[in-house]
């Protein structure tokens, strides 16, 4: 069992994983804005150029359910060190890469680092903090890491407009020796002394299943690859319900409630990361917009999201968390809707009108759905139920945009070149599709049968 002392630092411990968390997601969303200079830079099409971001996110992904153990065994002070040391690195090697296969190697690497700090800073809150100070907690977190969609695509074209984009990455480098000096000198050490083996069967069959899904959404597919994806999920799955200790916790799942805020949080991924991605790239292809008025375009967003997150992280532990999800679901329903009718002539009010309204709906969700989560979780499942959390949303942002990027291969006349209108076509077409998965997520929390924690 992780040993929890109390931990007279835990405020100054939680203020080295939001900064931590805020180094990741800032790297997770500048990405959207420079991708025309990527494109440009490295010659590349929109679909190869679409490994820039899935890489990252899939290698996240892939340590998200990892990352866990090895804190469990070695300490979770020790490993979120490695894994900033690992982020740091890799985002000095993306800086300096002379071609796109070199640079998304470089990407997965740091997205191994930030799939490390990402489920471990949720973890050492839930450690951490109980009750209502966990929910005020995870809202401070959520309104940094909310913070970035601002900074991240103004920062971004920012970087772009002094045709400097390669600073997206250079800068994280002061940033993460900050992090690692506070963590090493603030944080706690925390270890599971009866951690078992590492289910390596389970880590082999991962690293197949979730680089083919991502490959055969992105791509045309031979069967034989279908195939061994529905063989190697299979095989995951199976290996998770009968190994003597499965890399996943199973135990997580027999709650039906929590199969139910996962789905929820696999639809809430594909809506928000999704709606970044093809947002972006309306505003930079269709409308020709410059990267750093785009980037403009996003800072209420962060300031109205990151806003909303403590105060609905401190209202959760009184009226409980369904609640503001409901009204978040909805919120995002009229935001999917109205930017389903964009178009070439679309006002500037009228964009601002939408994002105002995501800034909201996402702002009354984050929180609150994590928090959902962990509330049913005891101590011995933490990790697990933060890990499986973080992959959820990491794979759901993967698979959307590599939708996304197929709706508007499939609105162009080649895989290059894409018109204005084409783009406008995949956008609309995108929200058309996220409006169903709010639909769904809306039945999900309609059934969850939410157990207040005191």
């Amino acid at each position: 069992m992780v040993t929890s002392p109390v931990n007279p630092n835990r405020w100054l411990t939680l203020l080295v994983v939001i900064v931590g968390s805020f180094l990741t997601f800032l790297d997770l969303v500048i990405i959207n804005v420079v991708m025309p200079s990527i494109t440009t830079y490295f010659q590349c099409t929109i679909d190869q150029s679409d490994w820039v971001i899935s890489g990252y996110t899939l290698a996240m992904s892939i340590m998200l359910l990892c990352s866990g153990w090895f804190a469990r065994k070695y300490g979770f002070k020790k490993v979120y060190i490695i894994g900033i040391v690992i982020f740091t690195v890799a985002s000095f090697l993306c800086s300096i890469a002379s071609t796109l296969n070199l640079f998304v190697a470089m990407r997965m690497l740091q997205g191994v680092g930030a799939g490390v700090i990402t489920p471990l800073s949720m973890s050492i809150i839930a450690l951490n903090f109980t009750g209502k100070d966990r929910g005020f907690a995870l809202g401070l977190l959520v309104m940094v890491t909310g913070a970035t969609l601002s900074i991240g695509p103004l920062l971004g074209g920012y970087l772009v407009e002094i045709n400097q984009w390669d600073w997206i990455f250079k800068i994280n480098i002061p940033i993460g020796i900050i992090i690692l000096f506070m963590a090493i000198y603030l944080m706690r050490e925390y270890r599971d002394k009866t951690t078992p083996k590492l289910d390596i069967i389970g880590v082999v069959l991962l690293v197949i299943w979730a680089p083919l899904s991502l490959y055969i959404l992105s791509s045309n597919t031979e069967w034989w690859l279908i195939l061994a994806l529905i063989v190697s999920f299979t095989l995951f799955v199976l290996r998770m319900v009968y190994a003597q200790f499965p890399l996943v916790n199973v135990k997580i799942f027999k709650n039906r409630d929590f199969v139910l805020a996962f789905i929820v949080m696999f639809c809430f991924g594909i809506v928000s990361q999704g709606g970044s991605y093809v947002l972006s790239e309306y505003l930079l292809f269709g409308l020709n917009y410059s990267a750093y008025k785009t980037g403009l375009l996003f800072i209420p967003v962060g300031i109205i999201q990151g806003g909303m997150a403590p105060i609905t992280g401190s209202l959760i532990h009184k009226y409980g968390s369904r609640v503001f999800i409901l009204v978040g679901l909805g919120i995002l329903l009229i935001y999917t809707y109205l930017s389903s009718n964009l178009h070439l002539e679309s006002q500037h009010w009228y964009i601002l009108l939408t994002l105002y309204i995501r800034g909201f709906g996402i702002g009354f969700i984050s929180t609150s759905l994590t928090n959902l989560a962990l509330n049913g979780a005891i101590d011995t499942e933490i990790d697990s139920v933060a890990g499986v959390i973080n992959t959820v949303k990491q794979l759901s942002g993967s698979f959307s945009v590599a939708i996304v990027t197929l709706i508007m291969v499939s609105n162009s006349s080649g895989k290059s070149v894409i018109s204005d209108s084409g783009y406008v076509l995949a956008t609309d077409s995108s929200f058309l599709y996220f409006l169903g998965v709010i639909v769904i997520a809306i039945i999900a929390v309609i059934v969850i049968r939410e157990r207040k924690v005191k």
